[in-house]
């Protein structure tokens, strides 16, 4: 009975953890009332929020992830590469 009013109170507890770390970081002060209120933005945002997420993932695959990585970074390096010959390379118009 406690674990499922948990699992109502706090569908995401990741998401949660995170989005209280960032509200006191992007409060730039810690203290008692910013963190408490961060973890009150952290149960509101995802319970509001989770009806949008039906299928919550139950696994992690590292390897998916290092591979994932790999091609983000490769893409970011990439359309950097293109952004910057087209500012090198293209006279103003």
């Amino acid at each position: 009975m406690l674990l499922r009013a948990y699992h109502w109170l706090v569908p995401h507890p990741l998401l949660t953890l995170i989005l209280a770390v960032v509200w006191i970081l992007l409060q730039n002060d810690f203290s008692a009332g910013m963190a408490v209120f961060g973890i009150i933005l952290g149960i509101i945002i995802p319970r509001s929020t989770s009806i949008w997420w039906p299928d919550t993932p139950k696994g992690f695959h590292l390897g998916k992830m290092v591979i994932y990585s790999f091609i983000v970074v490769w893409d970011i390096i990439i359309a950097n590469i293109q952004v910057a010959w087209v500012v090198l390379t293209v006279p103003n118009a």
